[in-house]
């Protein structure tokens, strides 16, 4: 996004028009065939989604490896969630070393708003939410009392009323703003712009995430013309053709020489590759299954820790978990052991020993598969 990206503020399902704003393009409602004409013109075009249609969380993962975090995501939170995984669509990004800010939305909506664009022949370049126009610890009100949030304790929109159930006696550090409606808070700052363009004004400053972010591809056609591009595609594809029918016919000759030139032998052959790519699936699946076993002990883990209760080793073998801890009391360990038989969770082994200042723990347990 550039110095000429327009924000488009999407809210209806299906607005005739819909509020635009840019750097040098002031604040206009504009019908959908001039949306797509700017779009035309150049103009880098940025739907800004409101984050009252998403839920926002932070979770803790452990280090792990980038392909895995997703899956990590969703069994740290699907527990905490009424719907099931599959009817949400979820974005995420890193906030520090281990912990996540995750954004949930119904997957049904966010793929209808896709759709209007796709079915007016609209290309955006990004999708973002109002949200990323805060900056940590700031609160901005609306002027129907409706409250944006990005705090330590909460972070999302809020309705008016639970607005001012939420900030009721709560003494902490952060910058409320408002346009017009005036809340009775001390330090309230009030701003002479409207939201639409105080939110440009931040987005200018900051760059907001792009929660639709693709990898980036090399962009051929800016260098080769498109008829070129086709007319190289063809080529291209006969040549690989021929490249992979010449090999796959220089490797079956020698394989039929190798193993001898009879249809039973062939006919073994081929028993045999399909036998390893069987092989294969069942290796790739048992992977899976055992990443799924880790997250359900990390998982049921997190749900029972107690104060104090200090972990000094992990291990994952074969399905089970082996943790080496130190808890204060012997009661406290009742109540670990307890808490985990509340979440479906086995304790295979338990090893405890007495010191000063508490009990040492061997433990191995196994989570629900």
């Amino acid at each position: 996004m550039n110095s000429q990206t327009l924000y488009i503020l999407w809210d209806k399902p299906e607005p005739e028009l819909v509020s635009v704003i840019g750097t040098n393009y002031p604040l206009s409602k504009l019908a959908i065939e001039a949306i797509k004409s700017l779009g035309n013109q150049g103009y880098s075009l940025c739907l800004v989604l409101a984050v009252k249609h998403f839920t926002i969380y932070a979770t803790e993962l452990p280090k792990i490896a980038a392909k895995d975090v997703s899956a990590a995501i969703v069994a740290t939170l699907e527990d905490q969630l009424i719907q099931d995984f599959s009817n949400l669509h979820c974005y995420f990004y890193k906030i520090t070393q281990s912990v996540y800010q995750v954004f949930v939305c119904d997957k049904a909506w966010y793929e209808g708003v896709g759709d209007f664009w796709i079915k007016n022949q609209i290309s955006l370049d990004g999708i973002t939410l109002d949200w990323f126009a805060l900056q940590p610890r700031e609160v901005f009100i609306f002027n129907n009392g409706d409250a944006l949030i990005r705090s330590d304790e909460h972070n999302g929109c809020l309705p008016h009323k639970l607005f001012l159930q939420w900030i009721k006696d709560k003494a902490f550090e952060a910058n409320i703003y408002y346009s017009q409606f005036s809340l009775d808070f001390p330090g309230a700052v009030a701003i002479d712009l409207g939201w639409p363009e105080w939110m440009l004004g931040r987005f200018i400053e900051n760059q907001p995430n792009n929660i639709a972010k693709r990898e980036s591809r090399f962009d051929l056609s800016a260098y080769i013309s498109k008829e070129k591009i086709h007319e190289y595609s063809a080529k291209i594809c006969l040549g690989t053709l021929a490249l992979v029918l010449g090999v796959f016919l220089a490797v079956s000759v020698k394989n039929l020489i190798t193993y001898g030139k009879n249809f039973k032998v062939l006919h073994g052959f081929a028993k045999n590759i399909q036998g390893s790519l069987a092989n294969e699936i069942t290796i790739y699946l048992q992977q899976q299954a055992h990443k799924q076993r880790f997250w359900n002990n990390w998982r049921a883990l997190q749900f029972v820790i107690l104060p104090n209760f200090a972990i000094q080793k992990i291990k994952f073998d074969k399905g089970t978990m082996q943790i080496y801890f130190e808890v204060p009391s012997n009661k406290m360990l009742e109540q670990l052991k307890s808490k985990l038989a509340n979440q479906r969770v086995k304790i295979l082994q338990l090893q405890e020993k007495n010191f000063p200042n508490g009990v040492r723990v061997f433990m191995e347990i196994q989570g629900r598969s």
